[in-house]
């Protein structure tokens, strides 16, 4: 039972969640029990989007998004769960106890993210065995096909590039009874290099900078690789590390702050980030967050020789 357990279901029967939800601007009708209106997660034409008061749950009968007031929170104003707690919390009143726990300034400015947008899964597919893709990643990339579909790697309706998705459990939200992760964005990478240039962008925009291969973590697990690339941690998985990547490369460390939580309960965390002047720059400083008595540094064995 985590600090916010108590305050949470205190919140949560305290607040009346279709009111919240037509509050942020969703237009629900019908009542007092059973709602329904355009899901505010996807484009649709006709309403799919529920709301039970008594359960205290919406869902999405067309995106399958569903949760209670405080998932729904995280997903429609892309915040983590403590400042979705707070969020909720403050609109019946309710105050909430500050945790302490180091953060930069600029961290702490940058941890709300932005609001995700809308993802259309149309455009993305199972990596095809045989297929451009799957030929890059596992010949040339030395991929396991089983460690890929483990680390959820799609690839484009095209065929022409390779799909990470990002997603996680958010602080809060319980895993059990055939719950999905939540998902916050793909990370898409061309097969072809383009003057010899890494092609590359999300989609959608928004969300959470989570790290890359959460969920490939088993919960009992207490040391966690952290490398520079998602297809770093998926070659570190195949060694037999537990891995996951940063979401933007060795400069951004805003995924400290939105990941603290998760964090925690390693008791060794490895850093693998390239030799390179951003990455030098950023190890210490991610060391002395995570704390320098549980982190080291670790390279892969085939860079060893580079």
């Amino acid at each position: 039972m985590n600090d916010y357990t108590e305050i949470k279901e205190r919140v949560r029967d305290t607040v009346n969640i279709a009111d919240f939800i037509f509050a942020c601007g969703v237009k629900i009708h019908g009542g007092p029990i059973e709602w329904k209106g355009l899901c505010p997660f996807h484009s649709e034409k006709t309403p799919s989007f529920t709301v039970n008061t008594e359960k205290k749950i919406f869902m999405c009968f067309g995106c399958q998004a569903k949760g209670d007031v405080f998932e729904f929170v995280m997903r429609h104003k892309g915040l983590d769960f403590v400042s979705a707690l707070k969020m909720v919390a403050n609109s019946v009143s309710i105050s909430i106890p500050d945790r302490r726990i180091y953060q930069p300034p600029e961290v702490r400015e940058a941890a709300p993210g932005s609001q995700r947008g809308i993802f259309d899964p149309e455009k993305y597919r199972a990596l095809v065995p045989g297929g451009k893709v799957w030929n890059y990643l596992t010949e040339h990339r030395k991929l396991d096909g089983g460690m890929l579909a483990k680390y959820r790697v799609g690839e484009t309706a095209d065929g022409e590039a390779y799909a990470f998705a990002y997603n996680w459990f958010p602080p809060g939200m319980p895993k059990d009874d055939g719950r999905k992760p939540r998902f916050e964005f793909c990370k898409i990478v061309k097969v072809d290099r383009e003057d010899g240039k890494k092609v590359e962008w999300r989609d959608p925009k928004g969300g959470k900078n989570i790290l890359f291969g959460m969920c490939a973590v088993p919960d009992d697990a207490t040391e966690l690789v952290i490398a520079e690339g998602e297809i770093d941690a998926i070659t570190w998985a195949q060694f037999g590390f537990h891995a996951v990547s940063v979401p933007g490369g060795a400069g951004f460390t805003g995924w400290i702050d939105i990941c603290f939580e998760w964090l925690q309960r390693f008791k060794k965390i490895h850093i693998s980030f390239d030799e390179d002047r951003a990455g030098r720059q950023k190890v210490i400083e991610i060391a002395q967050r995570l704390g320098i008595a549980r982190t080291d540094i670790i390279r892969l064995p085939e860079k060893e020789n580079q």
